[in-house]
């Protein structure tokens, strides 16, 4: 990435259970719970890829990463599984 670019991705929001439906292995941390909701602390799940990209050779687990658009104020998350 160039210097003073902003890092994108794409997300999409579930439910708990979907990895275990999708038959999507979590390779480190957990899954969502049903604890995760509106007015508790936010939580994410990364791909590995992004794990890697981000934080090579170290665990992902516990970082927090913000959500948010050009003019969105940002959205802190935990990085779970």
């Amino acid at each position: 990435m160039a210097s003073g670019q902003t890092p994108s991705a794409t997300y999409r929001v579930v439910r708990p259970g979907y990895f275990q439906a999708m038959r999507i292995p979590l390779r480190e941390g957990r899954d969502f719970a049903s604890s995760d909701e509106a007015g508790s602390p936010g939580v994410i799940i990364v791909n590995e890829a992004l794990a890697k990209r981000y934080w090579p050779g170290e665990s992902a687990l516990g970082r927090r990463i913000s959500l948010s658009g050009p003019t969105d104020t940002p959205t802190w998350l935990t990085i779970a599984g």
